[in-house]
């Protein structure tokens, strides 16, 4: 569904990715994960069409969405900041994004429900916390059943009753049949959701693989343990 090669990125003097080439499967859950500045929100964005690679391609669903912009269709976009209107509200923002798209967004309701927004959908936007902007931002990629989901840190500042509510439904749309990629700092809900990691470091793509194996393989009892002893053995490797 989801198919990267050899993307490479530059901003000014600095490299963000370093021809990184990845595919992700139908009905899969895969995790960007690696430190500060690794690139992980910058393959999100390329693939969204919000930035253009130096060199590269993508193709989601077998087409190209540079040259074919209908395929962007397919996405479902939660961004990693909301740069909402402030002085509006959930309710005017998901009537606008229903209109942009001219789709019909299927899961709104439930969404507004699982995340109990409803007390919240005609405020200002403005006045929201960071953790209920979380939960409208991530209606607003979901709500079209997009076969294709790119989440930018989508558990960030959500309250544990939220998390664990989205991660259960991230789970019902990989059963059926939804490519999602997401990234994430947090190991604990990487290695609860998914399926396969991809550890980018300093723009390169060093690792992939299976979170479970993975931690057996470093013999280690957390994911985030794993993770911590393989980039510190690589930094002591090339400093050697």
């Amino acid at each position: 569904m989801v198919e990267v090669e050899g993307l490479f990125k530059r901003f000014g003097r600095r490299i963000a990715l370093k021809n990184v080439s990845f595919r992700l499967q139908e009905g899969t859950i895969t995790a960007l994960i690696g430190p500060n500045g690794s690139g992980k929100t910058t393959i999100l964005k390329i693939l969204c069409s919000l930035v253009r690679p130096d060199r590269g391609s993508i193709r989601l669903g077998g087409k190209d969405p540079r040259r074919d912009p209908e395929v962007r269709r397919l996405i479902g976009y939660m961004p990693q900041v909301y740069d909402f209107p402030e002085h509006r509200s959930p309710s005017e923002l998901i009537r606008w994004l229903k209109e942009i798209r001219a789709q019909p967004a299927s899961r709104e309701e439930d969404l507004v429900r699982l995340f109990e927004l409803a007390p919240e959908m005609k405020r200002s936007l403005g006045t929201l916390s960071w953790g209920t902007r979380a939960k409208v931002a991530c209606t607003l990629a979901l709500m079209f059943s997009s076969p294709i989901l790119l989440l930018d840190e989508p558990t960030a500042g959500m309250d544990p009753i939220a998390s664990t509510r989205l991660k259960d439904l991230l789970r019902m749309e990989r059963e059926e049949g939804k490519t999602i990629l997401l990234s994430s700092h947090s190991m604990a809900d990487v290695a609860e959701v998914g399926d396969r990691l991809l550890l980018l470091e300093r723009g390169n793509l060093v690792l992939e693989g299976n979170p479970k194996k993975i931690m057996e393989t470093e013999k280690v009892p957390t994911l985030e343990r794993a993770i911590a002893q393989i980039l510190e053995n690589r930094r002591h490797g090339q400093a050697s």
